[in-house]
């Protein structure tokens, strides 16, 4: 046995690895959790500047060139982006009231919901699916242009809000028993 690698070495490696690993996806989850929030403050101060003072749309303009001087660094800054903040912000408006299911996804699935979806039920149901069943936003924009919670039955109600497993489809051998096969 080598003296600098002693019994039981490989074994600690490899939880002290995986610990790292799963540090940083939890690091990184919560941090794109925290830009939801910020895009959402962002926008929220937007819509009560222009609710309040009359702010036009030309002050976006300014205000995301402003703040690129600041944060040259930063990305999401755009006129653009700061539109799709003010229209989150619009549509869930009570401070912090986005459900958890929309903050946990990126921004682009966000802006995905806002662009696609009108119904904020809708919305809300895409995001949970998505966080349930790890959706890229391909995946999201997929099943939202092809109406996927149309086509599905009512979920027993043991499923009060999505199906149980990460892929998941209609039964094709009876599509009213609302029952999920797995691929």
């Amino acid at each position: 046995m080598d003296p600098v690698t002693p019994a039981g070495y490989g074994e600690v490696l490899a939880l002290i690895a995986r610990d790292v690993r799963d540090t940083r996806l939890r690091a990184l989850s919560a941090a794109g959790t925290e830009v939801i929030a910020l895009n959402w403050r962002i926008g929220a101060l937007i819509l009560e500047r222009q609710d309040r003072q009359g702010w036009v749309a030309q002050v976006i303009d300014r205000l995301s060139k402003d703040l690129q001087a600041q944060f040259p660094r930063m990305t999401g800054l755009s006129p653009t982006n700061m539109q799709y903040m003010r229209a989150f912000a619009a549509a869930w408006p009570a401070p912090g009231n986005f459900p958890t299911a929309v903050g946990k996804r990126p921004w682009g699935h966000v802006r995905t919901l806002l662009d696609r979806l009108d119904d904020r039920a809708d919305r809300e149901w895409y995001a949970s699916c998505a966080v349930d069943a790890g959706w890229s936003r391909t995946s999201l924009e997929h099943h939202v242009a092809t109406g996927l919670r149309q086509r599905i039955p009512i979920l027993p109600k043991r499923w009060s809000r999505t199906p149980p497993s990460s892929t998941f489809s209609i039964s094709r051998s009876d599509p009213r028993s609302g029952t999920w096969s797995r691929h």
